[in-house]
């Protein structure tokens, strides 16, 4: 690559088009130019050359010599000048961005969670995360097993602030929890269940923007809030939902 292709490369990358790269180039060269001289070192037409040179005398790029009606490019230190300028206008105004970013464009949120009061602190953000919500279904897959952290006290808890945050709860469980058919149903939960040869030794909920896991055997869980995650889980859990009987 020769050495004005590096430079138009560079140039270009900075948002100065290739046309302008090339007369800002060629007047370095011929160190003053009218616009006659210019367009015939250039091979172009002085009627498409005069746009060009405008719109460059407005970027600072080139510079009228009144008295002999030709254009002299400007010094490329003072080209850097100009671009530092406003680099630093920009850096500036960086923090009023965050007064028009859109609140859902936030870093996703990890908190983590152990031990039988850990994950029952859990359940209850999650059921929290409905206080100012749309929608408000639960959506839960799982096995029975995992209501082991459902004392008696806890589920009394529970089951009043569901009730307070008109929270519905679906949930996909494995087969053999079909035992609890009828006390699912007292509890205005609808269920629906895997096939026998699924078997779950996890949690996994979503809800309004944020997604919960549990590993029962470890009693570890993790509280994921991420709008666009939790929206493609959710889905996920409607399809599986709309196929199991």
């Amino acid at each position: 690559m020769t050495t004005q292709e590096t430079i138009k490369n560079v140039l270009n990358n900075l948002n100065i088009p290739p046309k302008q790269a090339e007369v800002y180039l060629k007047l370095l060269e011929l160190g003053e130019a009218g616009a006659t001289q210019l367009s015939r070192a250039l091979g172009t037409n002085r009627t498409t050359l005069y746009p060009v040179i405008q719109k460059m005398e407005q970027q600072g790029l080139v510079t009228k010599v009144v008295n002999n009606r030709s254009f002299k490019a400007s010094h490329p230190k003072l080209l850097f000048e100009n671009l530092q300028r406003n680099n630093l206008a920009f850096y500036q105004i960086l923090p009023l961005f965050s007064q028009i970013i859109k609140a859902d464009a936030r870093p996703t949120k990890v908190k983590f969670y152990s031990g039988l009061k850990g994950i029952q602190q859990l359940l209850m953000d999650e059921l929290s995360a409905f206080d100012k919500s749309q929608d408000r279904t639960l959506r839960v897959i799982g096995d029975s097993d995992s209501w082991y952290f459902y004392d008696k006290d806890f589920k009394k808890q529970y089951q009043t602030k569901r009730k307070e945050l008109g929270v519905n709860v679906k949930i996909i469980l494995t087969a053999k929890s079909a035992r609890l058919n009828e006390s699912l149903n007292k509890l205005h939960m609808d269920a629906k269940y895997l096939p026998q040869n699924y078997q779950l030794t996890g949690r996994a909920s979503f809800g309004n923007k944020k997604i919960a896991l549990v590993a029962l055997r470890e009693k570890n869980g993790i509280m994921i809030e991420s709008p666009e995650l939790a929206d493609t889980f959710i889905q996920c859990f409607n399809f599986m939902w709309s196929i199991l009987k």
